[in-house]
């Protein structure tokens, strides 16, 4: 059972219907705009400001399709990453306080590849799409319900308080419907049965499908839909795809929609009843990779939407229908409640009136192409321009009209790479695509005597097709030497034709003419002749009736024929052998990976050759604007940046010169051809790439500098199960990302043996991450430090030969490359890297390195250097950090890490100023005392830091967990690892550094623009105050800072004064309102305290069973499992499998020997950090190593006996050593020497056992046989049960403590050893070496049942104090100044009591304030106890006006509070 918790919440339920006048939600009817944004047509970083721009734009909703070839594209194998992240995408539109439009289909049409289908699908035995097919059927519910079921996993639909208030099953199956008949009709009833039974809580639409059965609503798309009457009267009038513009196809011209022809079909719509209008689309984004459909939609899916491809407003469109928008909504209750008449004018002129008690709204029509209207009304005469809606909001005041733009129109324009030296000339280098063994050989992957359909063979893998053969003609053949021609019939969308290795042409499908013959003269040779053709498609066929079936590739016939004097002799090669090969070798070598090992050449590149890759290398261009490539000059292809597929070209398609408009009327019925540019150009030669990069003020993210506030949440230092808590915690805390280390010991603790199940699933932990909307940094290291066991590095590693760790050794840097190649390769996979859609903006390599360097000599800067090439091989789309090197090799970035970085200066003018470790605490050892640092000195540290000029700020740790088991390192490192962090180990807010810190995030992130690119001045004001200054053209920042210890500073600037506290920094965004001041907390302060588990009778005792450790064979025989005639280190001898090692051996005394009878001493020097010793059996004492001092002489007096003396060493490591130079070579357990020594008369005796034959057993039996596991056969004895015993086992069960407060043990009493519950190491425990409360805090779930608690105690305790307690926040207190707002929470508890309240000048800290001086004449407990007491949380104004006004002789009044839980 892993150890966790449950948090439940309760969710608003939102109730969503209709009636035949609109969408009602909890019972409203509503005017609802939306715009359809598909996810995977842009990257999860351009979601948040898609959407932002939407909302502003006057959108309600926005609305997607879902693509099932996209998450499904292997039969029941599922990808939701990156860009495929539909969940984040939904809780992103969520987030923005949208609606969401969820079309599920899961046909989607959309020009998207196979119309979203999977290829594999049409593959499957007897399959017919969208009919009455029972393996599409069950294919098609079996994803849908896929679908809704992890859309209801996230409560996500509007009835679990989620955005999604409609849902869609199919798609536009009414325009396809009489080819399938009555099949159709009967398939279109089942779709709507089992959307119906999925129980979504909101309605299903079925757009264009006029009989959907009942409760489907009905829906229309087209350019318009005024005229589209619902099939049920009480079915609203809803538009599901307004069409803002077309798509591009290869070779076609660019279509276009005008703005005004876009307003009217709106405008009428609403005028004519409609209440609901979506965008098709609102941004169309970009096809990546192989997503296009068609065949031949192009890479760009622009759709001349009021959102461009890359996301810029398209003026004046955007604006425009905002100003639409804006005049709807004003007029929502009157368009959705009111009365309807129209008058008729003639001539196409109308008006439509909404009546309502309340006033009236109209709206006058002119439908005429050539004419504008005059229209008369209550005394009023208006122009309504031709073709034209006008909206009176009033019935008398012009608010709109669609013909009028008062937008802006924004041309745009595309600019050289600047931060190029020759921005226009790239450095190429090339090589060939590998086809040998197609073009000479004819040798494939398969074989078969007939033509496939490529979509069988390739199940949609690839764009390629082989398909080879050989044609044998003899010597005296009468065709052999004449001139002969092949004749393909082909659907390919693309063919090039090879003959014995010889390319003789190509050739192109005509767009809609997919059908065609290929025809070349051929002279073929005596013998053997390989033909090889290479199909291609561009896109598989996503619309019509049966689309599934339409053919692509090769399926014949071929034929040779040549002509014999009069005779015409055919071949038909229909039935040959044919081989196939799915693919290209460039595309199955990854020649697109910027690591590719492969050889390409810088020299004579070649130009307008087939079949051939290019590679250049390109600075990240400078500013924020979008990014595109130009391809102009290149035929077609594929392109990549950064590893990244950005889509198919084809600029050598050239659109005819003929039928394009130079100014497009927007008057008259719009079309698909109406208005049209491009002619003659390529129909699109830019293609789209994502930039993650940095420069010398900030990392860029899409070309934006940001500020960064990150926070390290270590995976296995807390469950999965807390994991969402923990991350959304940070993001509520104001945290852009979650930085963790990678820990190779814990993933391969053997040698090619890796794991990552549970608490070390890290592509959990990153998805996580990417659900909550987060970015990521992952250290990979792979060294981490982290006061982790060995600092990362596994053990086995040092005992390989010749081993050196951190040095040009190349055991090491071979097993270093191949653990973070494996980690990165995991990672990319999952499309987890920003350049791949994911959340990871940084990696790092090594750490923390340069602390150490020194003793490495020449060969560390060496190998700091191999480490970044090595790095920088593996090619992740986003920059490299190394943590304190300041010199860290280009193009990696050197950070800091420390208590204060504000002074830290980068090795680079590129690089930007960067803190990868804010320590926020400290961590804990056995023996020492707790360490604290105050909220006020980590938030002094950040804000100078940003004040001088930082950007990137990483808390380490945010929270810090639980070493579970045995991981924590040191050594001496306890169990705990809390670090003081501000979410405690149990993931409860510490307050107040939580909140305090949450209110710097804000204020830093209100002031991003200026801090990242603001002009930087600064006043210095001596005496250790200074003032800084980041102005922009809009404005300007500024910071106060006083770094003086023990004196306040009063700062005079532009006129004002201000006073700024002993260490501290003001902060104030517009240079004169103070926001925010480091060292005035007004976050309140929790107490936590630990009650006893009240689900137990008697909660302070627990029954104890036990038995002892079983150690006969090793301390009276001294048996083990290998033999030596030397000591060794433990490590070598465990590989770190246990914290136990048994050293044995014998030693014989004749009876007449000496020294018999007599006191002998037995001597030990030892680095073990726990040694118990034995003779023959008897304990005769143990000894632990001071921290520090793990050197150190074990000495004890021992009486042998005649003949064989057995001696038996228990050596116990409590985590190895994590950090320094040659770390790995600290030794540890008994390497000796050991001696007897004994005094005969004036002689001292000395036998030296260290080259004995000493026996070794690793680990103690009981760990071997598991008794800590539940169910567990050895015999546990519940009598007589010892305290104070060495090397004991006990066991108890307990009742699942009640509620949901995190769970710890009370392991107080108790000596050594290590704890287990429900057979879970929670870790070592050691309460015994200091004099606190415990020694062991570890949380736990036992909310099932009875729970078993197993300890092995090796000192010696008593386990009658251990006790179970849950950890909860006892009281909350705050003490903040007036006109301030303070909120007490008691964490989703109520709060029960106000303890104190004083306004005035109180003294004292939480939990021991006093009145002061002067106080408030108001009773200050009975206004919070009115104001707080019942509620789970408070606000309260700090005012005169609340609490009245104390004369406090004018210093500052405060208002100190203490509230109970």
């Amino acid at each position: 059972m892993e150890n966790f918790f449950y948090v439940f919440f309760s969710v608003y339920a939102t109730i969503v219907s209709h009636d035949g006048r609109a969408i009602t939600i909890d019972g409203h009817r509503r005017v609802l705009l939306s715009g359809s944004i598909h996810y995977p047509r842009s990257t999860p970083e351009m979601w948040p400001d898609l959407i932002k721009k939407g909302k502003e734009g006057g959108l309600d909703a926005i609305e997607t399709y879902v693509f099932w070839n996209a998450h499904e594209p292997t039969r029941r194998q599922y990808d939701f990453s990156g860009k495929l992240d539909l969940i984040r995408f939904l809780k992103t539109i969520q987030d923005e306080g949208l609606y969401g439009v969820l079309r599920i289909g899961p046909y989607a049409c959309a020009e998207w590849n196979y119309g979203g289908f999977p290829v594999w699908l049409h593959n499957m035995p007897g399959m017919v799409f969208r009919t009455t097919n029972k393996a599409f059927m069950d294919e098609m519910q079996n994803f849908t319900t896929m679908i809704v079921d992890m859309v209801k996993k996230e409560n996500l639909f509007a009835s679990q308080g989620g955005p999604i208030i409609l849902a869609q099953i199919e798609n536009e199956y009414g325009n396809v419907m009489g080819p399938y008949g009555e099949s159709g009709k009967e398939y279109i009833k089942w779709c709507a049965n089992m959307a119906q039974s999925l129980d979504v809580g909101v309605p299903w639409i079925m757009c264009q499908q006029n009989d959907a059965p009942q409760p489907m609503l009905n829906t229309c798309n087209g350019f318009y839909c005024d005229n589209f009457v619902p099939n049920n009267p009480n079915t609203p009038k809803m538009w599901t795809e307004n069409w803002t513009g077309w798509f591009k196809q290869w070779g076609g011209k660019n279509p276009h929609r005008t703005t005004e022809d876009v307003a009217f079909s709106v405008a009428r719509f609403f005028q004519r009843g409609g209440t609901f209008n979506n965008y098709y689309m609102y941004h169309g984004g970009t096809n990546f990779d192989r997503t296009a459909g068609g065949p031949y939609i192009t890479t760009s899916y622009d759709y001349d939407a009021p959102l461009d491809e890359y996301g810029n407003l398209s003026q004046p469109k955007y604006g425009h229908l905002k100003q639409l928008h804006d005049v709807l909504h004003s007029i929502e209750k009157t368009l959705t409640y009111g009365n309807i008449s129209t008058i008729d004018f003639g001539n196409s002129a109308s008006a439509t009136i909404y009546k309502t008690e309340e006033g009236s709204s109209c709206f006058f029509g002119n439908g005429n192409e050539n004419s504008d209207a005059t229209i008369s009304f209550q005394g009023e005469s208006y122009v309504v321009p031709a073709w034209s809606v006008t909206i009176l909001p009033d019935c008398k005041n012009e608010a709109y009209n669609t013909a009028k733009i008062t937008t802006q129109t924004s041309m745009m324009v595309k600019k050289p790479n600047e931060a190029e030296d020759t921005p226009s000339t790239l450095k190429w280098s090339w090589r060939p695509e590998n086809m040998d063994n197609f073009l000479l050989k004819g040798k494939g992957e398969s074989t078969q005597t007939q033509l496939f359909d490529q979509k069988v063979v390739t199940n949609d893998q690839s764009d390629y097709l082989w398909y080879m053969t050989t044609v044998k003609f003899k010597k005296r053949d009468p065709l052999l030497g004449k001139t002969m021609s092949l004749r393909v019939n082909s659907t390919a969308h693309v063919l090039h034709a090879f003959v014995n290795g010889k390319n003789i042409g190509n050739q192109h499908a005509e767009n809609g003419k997919f059908n065609y013959v290929f025809e070349k003269d051929v002279k073929f040779k005596s013998g053997r002749n390989v033909i090889a053709l290479l199909s291609i498609t561009v896109g598989l066929a996503n619309y019509g009736a049966f689309f599934e079936s339409k053919p692509a590739g090769i399926t014949g016939p071929i034929f040779i024929t040549g002509i014999n004097g009069d005779e015409t002799i055919v071949k038909d090669l229909s039935a040959h052998k044919w081989s196939y090969k799915t693919g290209l070798n460039g595309f199955d070598n990854q020649l697109f990976r910027t690591e590719s090992i492969s050889k390409w050449s810088v020299e004579n590149v070649p130009f307008n050759r087939t079949m051939t890759w290019y590679k250049a290398t390109f600075k990240s261009p400078l500013g924020n604007d979008p990014v595109v490539v130009d391809l102009m000059g290149l035929g077609k292809g594929t392109a990549w940046v950064n590893g990244n597929n950005i889509g198919r070209y084809w600029p050598a398609f050239i659109s005819s010169e003929n039928g394009c408009d130079a100014k497009c009327n927007y008057r008259g019925a719009y079309h698909a051809e109406k208005c049209l540019t491009n002619c003659g150009e390529p129909t699109q030669r830019c293609v789209y790439a994502t930039i993650v990069s940095h420069d010398g003020r900030a990392i860029t993210i899409d070309g934006h500098r940001r500020v960064l506030l990150s926070g390290s949440i270590h995976y296995p230092r807390s469950t999965p199960e807390m994991w969402p808590d923990l991350i959304k915690k940070g993001k509520e805390g104001g945290l852009d990302a979650i930085e963790t280390y990678v820990f190779w010991n814990a993933h391969e603790p053997t040698r090619r043996q890796y794991d990552f199940s549970g608490k070390l699933d890290l592509i959990r932990f990153l998805k996580t991450i990417q659900d909550e909307g987060l970015y990521g940094v992952l250290r990979i290291g792979p060294y981490a430090c982290a006061e982790w066991n060995y600092g990362g590095f596994p053990v086995w590693l040092h005992n390989m030969p010749g081993m050196v760790f951190r040095t040009t050794n190349k055991a090491f840097m071979d097993e270093m490359q191949n653990f973070t190649t494996m980690i990165v390769d995991m990672v990319k996979k999952e499309n987890l890297f920003a350049s791949q859609g994911g959340p990871i903006i940084l990696a790092q390599i090594e750490n923390e390195y340069g602390n150490v360097m020194g003793p490495y000599g020449e060969s560390g800067k060496e190998y700091i250097k191999w480490c970044a090439n090595m790095a920088q091989s593996l090619d992740v789309g986003v920059p490299w950090i190394m943590c304190q090197q300041n010199d860290a090799p280009q193009p990696m970035l050197n950070t800091c890490n420390g208590f204060y970085c504000d002074n830290f200066v980068p090795n680079n003018p590129n690089t930007p100023k960067m803190w990868t470790e804010n320590w926020t605490g400290w961590f804990k050892q056995w023996g020492g005392k707790n360490p604290h640092r105050t909220t006020e000195d980590v938030a002094f540290s950040v804000a100078r830091f940003f004040q001088r000029g930082g950007t990137f700020n990483n808390y380490y740790m945010y929270h810090g967990g639980t070493n579970f088991d045995r991981t924590a390192g040191g050594p001496y490192i306890t169990t705990s690892y809390d670090y003081d962090a501000p979410l405690d180990e149990y993931g409860n807010l510490s307050q107040p550094k939580y909140g305090h810190l949450k209110q710097l995030h804000d204020v830093l992130h209100s002031i991003e623009k200026t801090l990242t690119y603001g002009n930087i001045s600064t006043i210095d004001f001596g005496n250790s105050a200074s003032a800084t200054i980041y102005k922009t053209e809009e404005g300007s920042s500024c910071f106060f800072g006083n770094g003086n210890e023990n004196s306040d500073a009063t700062i005079s600037f532009q006129g004002e004064s201000y006073v700024v506290p002993a260490w501290s920094v003001t902060i104030l965004p517009d240079c004169k309102n103070e926001a925010y001041n480091t060292a005035k907390i007004t976050t309140q302060t929790s107490m936590m305290v630990k009650k006893p588990n009240e689900a137990e009778d008697t909660p302070s005792t627990l029954k104890w069973s036990w038995r002892p450790e079983n150690m006969d064979n090793f301390l009276l025989k001294g048996k083990g499992e290998s033999t030596q005639t030397q000591l060794f280190d433990q490590k070598v001898v465990t590989n770190d499998q246990s914290d136990y090692l048994w050293y044995m051996t014998t030693v014989k005394f004749k009876k007449r020997d000496p020294l018999l009878g007599k006191t002998m001493s037995l001597r030990v020097n030892s680095t073990a950090h726990v040694l118990h010793a034995f003779v023959n059996g008897k304990n005769i004492g143990n000894q632990h190593a001071e921290n520090g001092k793990f050197n150190y002489v074990f000495e004890k007096d021992v009486k042998f006996k005649s003949g064989r003396n057995v001696i038996a060493l228990l050596s116990i490591t409590v985590g190895l050593a994590n950090y320094g130079a040659f770390f790995e070579s600290k030794p540890a357990g008994i390497t000796g020497p050991i001696f007897i020594t004994g005094i005969n008369g004036d002689e001292t005796i000395v036998k030296d056992l260290s080259d004995h034959k000493w026996s070794y057993k690793t680990g103690l039996n009981g760990f071997d046989n598991q008794l800590f596991r539940t169910e567990s056969m050895s015999k546990w004895s519940v009598e007589n049960v010892p305290f104070n015993r060495t090397m004991t086992w006990y066991k108890a069960t307990f009742k699942s403590p009640l509620g949901n407060d995190p769970v710890v043990v009370d392991l107080m009493g108790l000596g050594k050893g290590t704890a287990w519950v429900n057979g879970n190491n929670i870790g070592r425990y050691w309460p015994a070496f200091i004099s606190s409360e415990n020694g062991c805090d570890a949380k736990c779930n036992y909310r099932e049942g009875d729970n078993t608690l197993v300890l092995f105690e090796e000192m010696g305790g008593n386990p009658s104090l251990v006790s179970f307690q849950t950890t909860r926040v006892g009281s909350v207190c705050a003490n903040v100044y007036e006109k301030k707002i303070i909120e007490l929470s008691c964490d989703r508890k109520p709060i029960s009591a106000i303890k104190f309240a004083s306004f005035g000048n109180p003294n004292g800290n939480c939990g021991s304030f006093e009145k002061g001086t002067c106080e408030s004449s108001k009773n200050t407990v009975d206004i919070l106890t009115q104001e707080c007491v019942g509620k789970e949380k408070c606000c309260i104004d700090v005012s005169t006006e609340r609490f009245g006004a104390p004369d406090c002789s004018g210093a500052p009044r405060r208002l100190a509070v203490e509230a109970i839980c």
